[in-house]
């Protein structure tokens, strides 16, 4: 074969490269001189890595991150990204106060990952959130009767419902949306001051059902409280976001006007 046809730099004008042509050897031009070659030894190649933990989430840690990038780029030209799946994916790393969902993480860590089997089915056939109307809760004693027994059945049988004709003005869910999301919000500090595995707490703030233990954990973080009968509670709600009691003190009257507390 002609080397200077497949071996010089000159043979091969872009849009007619070795690669293109399909060519079964290494052409000359390709050649690097051993002394020129990057080592794929582990134990002396230099690949910049680069670990991305906390880049959408730590302020510090995301410019530290882009300058780490910077410099590869500058100094190497390449470099390697990881995110420790044994620090992330594992269920004995997310502790209650350190969940996935509080580190802010941008990928779905394997302990979270119901498997297809057990996952509940949002197709509208097969779907079944039971709902309770409220209208005549606090009118008609016959429907009061066959609504509690609904609630009831649907605790019993599903775990939880869907209500309608509650009774509560928008404004009044709105706030108190919106000071549930200032409160999950807070600097975590301030949340675990109601941190507890203890279901029976009254107040409690948590993570997954067993706060780390789970084999497969809940996408979630939520806060409880109890609310009936108001006066042995309320003093017990959070004071921060300052309107948070408010808020739910206003929706709670409301469904108190059904007599339902």
């Amino acid at each position: 074969m002609d080397s200077k046809d497949e071996g010089s730099s000159s043979s091969f004008p872009m849009g007619i490269t070795a690669q293109e042509k399909g060519l079964s050897h290494v052409p000359e031009c390709y050649m690097i001189p051993p002394s020129h070659r990057p080592s794929l030894n582990p134990e002396t190649a230099d690949v910049p890595v680069i670990d991305l933990a906390g880049l959408d989430k730590d302020p510090a840690q995301r410019s530290l991150i882009i300058k780490n990038i910077g410099n590869a780029c500058r100094t190497k030209g390449f470099f390697q990204t990881r995110m420790d799946s044994k620090d992330e994916g594992s269920s004995s790393s997310f502790p209650m106060g350190k969940t996935a969902q509080e580190k802010g993480l941008s990928h779905v860590p394997e302990c979270y990952m119901i498997p297809p089997s057990h996952r509940p089915s949002l197709n509208p056939e097969t779907a079944d959130v039971p709902v309770i109307d409220l209208a005549g809760l606090d009118k008609d004693p016959a429907q009061r009767s066959l609504i509690i027994k609904n609630i009831g059945n649907a605790c019993r049988t599903k775990g939880f419902f869907q209500i309608m004709n509650h009774g509560i003005p928008q404004s009044i869910l709105d706030g108190a949306l919106s000071v549930a999301i200032g409160f999950f919000d807070l600097p975590t500090g301030e949340k675990v001051k109601f941190m507890s595995n203890d279901v029976h707490k009254p107040v409690r703030y948590g993570t997954s059902l067993g706060g780390g233990v789970d084999k497969v954990q809940f996408w979630r973080v939520f806060l409880k409280h109890y609310a009936s009968p108001l006066k042995d509670w309320v003093e017990l709600w959070p004071t921060n976001p300052p309107d948070y009691r408010y808020f739910h003190l206003l929706a709670a009257i409301n469904l108190c006007n059904f007599q339902y507390c």
